[in-house]
This record gives structure tokens, sequence and C-alpha cells, in this order.
């Protein structure tokens, strides 16, 4: 096995430049063969699917193919060849997948530590949702598969003062192990982390409360439990009163599935917001 991968390393990437490809000179061994001769050998045994990832990590690269989309982490293949991942598994960036379809291959994968954690009881208004006290096109949603148009929005519509930055520019510029593509979960994919990694798997959170890029519209719960569902548009369901006066944050301190409110809170947009952020795969 070591004689086998220290070839695939030798071979495939003889010069890796300052850019993250790889450089060949004239006489360098067929890339492409090479990459099916070895292919073909491991897949005859399935203890060297780990010694396959690696394998089609330097063909990539070879081929001129982003590093962001390369799989760190493989569980296990399905038949087309793409890794699968299960609710708990480390994802293709290195974090912790908390929810998936397509029997693996898709879903979101969340970091493993926050970006930032604020301290009780202490105002930081360096750390911003930001927009304080003004709708921000585009963020009423709280569905899953919103969070990364959320975060977009955001940093279309809103600017951090002097001194402070915005949460979703934090997200924005966030990179593990070479992916860049993550953002803040809306409410929706805020509560599958909830539910799929705290509550049913007892995932230590380091935070009590996390925030979402979801903006709080909403003047009754059933509302809520309409738009979390997709049923009409957002704002349809504008608090009359007082509104766009804050964000949806989701508690990681009880494990109580029975009232939507009960797990969720409603958050001023300037300050008391930890953040972890998430990536679609």
């Amino acid at each position: 096995m070591d004689e086998t991968n220290q070839s695939i390393s030798e071979v495939f990437c003889p010069e890796l430049l300052a850019n993250g490809q790889c450089k060949y000179d004239i006489g360098d061994p067929d890339v492409d063969n090479i990459f099916k001769e070895y292919y073909s050998k491991l897949l005859e045994d399935d203890t060297l699917a780990e010694s396959y990832r690696h394998l089609k990590d330097y063909y990539n690269y070879s081929k001129g193919i982003p590093q962001n989309i390369l799989a760190i982490s493989c569980p296990k293949l399905l038949a087309n060849g793409q890794c699968a991942y299960d609710i708990g598994d480390k994802g293709p960036a290195g974090g912790v997948v908390f929810y998936v379809t397509d029997d693996g291959e898709h879903g979101f994968e969340m970091a493993p530590e926050n970006q930032f954690t604020y301290t009780p009881w202490v105002i930081d208004k360096s750390k911003l949702w930001g927009c304080d006290g003004v709708m921000v096109p585009g963020t009423g949603d709280l569905g899953v598969g919103k969070g990364r148009s959320h975060t977009q929005a955001i940093l279309d519509n809103c600017e951090a003062p002097e001194g402070a930055i915005l949460l979703a520019q934090m997200a924005h510029d966030y990179t593990l192990n070479g992916y860049s593509d993550w953002f803040i979960p809306s409410l929706g994919e805020l509560l599958l982390m909830r539910t799929n990694l705290y509550v049913d798997r007892d995932y230590d959170f380091e935070s009590r409360l996390l925030v979402s890029s979801s903006e709080d519209r909403f003047y009754h719960a059933e509302n809520m439990k309409s738009s979390l569902a997709g049923e009409g548009s957002a704002d349809d369901f504008i608090d009359p009163i007082e509104p766009f006066r804050g964000v949806w944050r989701v508690k990681f301190y009880f494990k109580d599935r029975s009232d939507i409110r009960k797990i969720t809170r409603a958050a001023s947009k300037e300050w008391g917001l930890s953040m972890r952020v998430i990536r679609e795969f």
C-alpha cells in the first residue's frame, strides 16, 4: 500500500506550482492511461477506496480541475464513482454532514467550529448581521435552500460601520481545506442542524444560540410555520407593527421538538450573534 501511494504521488504530480496546478515535462508518464490502470485495480478491492480518493485528487490536479471540488473525506463510493455521506460524517470539505439527499451524494455540511462566538452579557458590535431596522430584499424566506442567497443579499445590500464586519462577509471569507463556498444557514437549515445533530446525535455545539440568515418578519407562529413549509410569500407574513426588527436564532440547549417558538428566538441584528457557516455539496 505504501509503495502504491508513493508511486501515485510521484507520477501524477511531479511538481506543484504556486497556483496549485501540477507541472509536467516532456517524457512524463501519460496521466490518463496510468489513472485508468490504477482505477481498474483499486475497484477490485473495497479496502483501497481511500487510496482511490487520493488517486482521483492527483488526477484532478493534473487535469486542471479546481481544488475546491475535491473531497478530503470519502466514507463510501457509489456505483457512479461519487462519494456518499451519512449524517454525522466528515463532509467533503472536512465539516460535519447534517443533511443528505440522493443516497448521500448531496447534502449540507457545517463548519467544525464557530466563525464567531459572542460573550454573554457583553455588547460587542464589531460583528454585525447588518441593515438594522431595514428590510433586506430576499432574506425573509425561512426554508431549506435559502441560506446561500440570503448571505449574498446581505453582502449586496448592507454595509458595516467603520471598525466592524458583517457576519455575511466573515462567511464569504471563510475557507476550509480549499473550500470557500460557505454561507450563513437559513432558519430551516439551522433547524436541520439542531434536529439531526444536536437532538438526534447529541452533537456538542459550543454555543447555546446560533444565528440564521433569515430575517424575523413574523407576527404569528402559524405564519412562521407556513413560511418554513414554503407556503406563500414571506411578504405575506410581515409583522404589521414592528417589521424587520431582527433575525432568527435557534436554541441548542434543550431538546424540545414540540413548538417552533420554543426552539427559536428573535434577536437584534447588532450584537449577541454566534455564527457557524455551512456549505452545500
